[in-house]
Formats: structure tokens, C-alpha cells, sequence
């Protein structure tokens, strides 16, 4: 058995980390138990946002 450390990955917008929206997981295909990391998906807003940092940028 072995301890894995679970990540949370978000979006960056403007040097700032963004977590909202649609969470997804990712699992461990041999241990479902186990879960690996997870993700946030941003939505529209933060799309444009970063949009809108990249012409400012």
C-alpha cells in the first residue's frame, strides 16, 4: 500500500489561481479509491477574463 498525495490543479489568470466552475476528478485506474488529482474547470467568465489579461499582458 502506498500514500499518494492528491493534487488540485486550477486555472492561472493574472498571476492568480482561479478554482471554481465544473470540478472533475481523476482517479487511479488500479485502486478507484484512490484519487489522484483534481481539476477545476472554469467557465465563460474566467475565459474571458483571461482573455482579457493575455491583451493586457
Amino acid at each position: 500500500m502506498s500514500i499518494t498525495e492528491t493534487r488540485t490543479v486550477a486555472s492561472i489568470i493574472g498571476g492568480q489561481a482561479r478554482e471554481g466552475g465544473t470540478r472533475v476528478e481523476s482517479r487511479n485506474p488500479a485502486n478507484l479509491d484512490e484519487l489522484v488529482c483534481e481539476a477545476w474547470l472554469a467557465g465563460a467568465d474566467a475565459f474571458a477574463d483571461a482573455c482579457r489579461a493575455a491583451r493586457a499582458a
